[in-house]
């Protein structure tokens, strides 16, 4: 039976509670250290929101789906470290939003998605992963060289491409780690007897 994602769907429920308290849940300069905990799962408005939690469960959906322990050790990397890099980088910016909990998870599926077609002999379903790295690569670049959003409307607030690269960055950290064999499956012949 396929696993089922769970931890992303929760924290899509999460973030669409959230949106209710969010100013008090978004971290900004001056907020009780907590919020840093919570900054992930408020957002500046609908907009930011809708695209936010769609490509949370979109993505989450496939990669906790096919690579569930995998996924979960991303996002267990990504909730701490997204804000904590925000914070220590720009210390005097507000943030909120899950799109660089997206960006995690779009790095895990393209990953996942690539180790299985090339162990696979599938081209067709390699070449959708590279293109999908490809694209979070050229998002983010837009995001740093514009300060515009690519999905969201960004109207009083702005993207944060540091959060979309360290959830990148946390995404390939949990398909590099070396554990188990079930997650983000290696070639038959490098995998342990």
């Amino acid at each position: 039976m396929k696993p089922r994602p769970a931890l992303t769907s929760a924290l899509v429920v999460a973030a669409v509670l959230a949106c209710l308290p969010g100013a008090a849940l978004g971290w900004e300069p001056g907020a009780a250290p907590w919020r840093l905990l919570t900054s992930q799962l408020a957002h500046w408005d609908g907009d930011h929101l809708l695209w936010d939690a769609l490509a949370v469960l979109i993505l989450g959906c496939w990669a906790e789906g096919r690579w569930p322990g995998r996924t979960r050790l991303a996002i267990a990397i990504a909730l701490p470290l997204i804000p904590l890099a925000v914070v220590l980088v720009h210390p005097d910016m507000a943030f909120r939003g899950l799109s660089g909990l997206a960006c995690t998870l779009a790095t895990v599926a393209a990953i996942g998605t690539w180790r299985d077609g090339r162990r696979d002999g599938d081209a067709i379903a390699s070449t959708i992963a590279l293109l999908l790295l490809a694209l979070l690569l050229g998002k983010t670049a837009y995001e740093t060289l514009t300060g515009d959003a690519v999905f969201a409307t960004a109207e009083g607030w702005w993207p944060v491409p540091l959060a979309h690269a360290v959830g990148a960055l946390a995404g390939w950290l949990a398909c590099t780690a070396p554990f188990g064999n079930t997650s983000c499956p290696r070639k038959p012949s490098s995998l342990p007897a």
